[in-house]
Parts: structure tokens; sequence; C-alpha cells
């Protein structure tokens, strides 16, 4: 069942934690954010309102990352990821320059295909 406000002694160390222990609690769904701004289910492609979703749990984390964690920025989209054309439409520009722009701290990771 959905809650209104995080459980009083929820507070998980790392995105992995919570993760893990959102799907413990029936939270199984995924989505991100769509064209035009609507939420799409990575499951099932379908398109939703954003103003029939409500916030059940927030959680920030701040400080050194759980090795286990990581964040796909964007990729080929093939599995619901955003695109740099994705983030690029979104921001008004071109996507040479969402990719461009990413600065050299931050590490690469390549996955197949050429560099």
């Amino acid at each position: 069942m959905a809650r209104d406000t995080n459980p009083p002694d929820w507070s998980p160390a790392t995105v992995t934690d919570a993760v893990t222990d959102l799907q413990a609690d029936g939270y199984t769904v995924d989505f991100s954010v769509a064209d035009g701004g609507m939420l799409r289910c990575n499951q099932c492609r379908s398109l939703h309102d954003p103003a029939e979703a409500r916030v059940d749990r927030i959680a920030r984390f701040e400080g050194d990352s759980d090795p286990g964690d990581e964040a796909i920025v964007f990729g080929r989209g093939a599995d619901g990821e955003p695109t740099a054309e994705d983030w690029a439409r979104a921001t008004g520009t071109i996507s040479y320059e969402i990719v461009t722009r990413i600065g050299a701290r931050v590490p690469r990771v390549y996955v197949g295909g050429d560099r």
C-alpha cells in the first residue's frame, strides 16, 4: 500500500539500498521522463500524465557513493534510458552540445561498439 510519507525508520544509506527496500515493499515499476514531460513506464513503454503521479517516498544521498550505485546519464534509449537527443530537446540545444559539455572529471564507460 502506498504511503503519504516516508516510514519513520526508513533511511537507506545508498541508492542501491533504497531500490532494494522499495522493491521489497512492492514498488516494481520504473518510470522515466519522456518527450513532452510525460512519464514513461520503462517496463511496458506506456505514457502517463505526471499530474496523476504521487511521490510516496523521498531519499537524499550525500557524500561518498556505494560502488554498486550507478547512473546512466544517456544511452541508446533501447532500455528506456534517455538519449543525448532527448536531453538536447529538453534543454533546447543539439545532442553534440550535450555530449561535449560533460567535463573531464566524469569517468566514461564505453559498453560495446567503437569509442
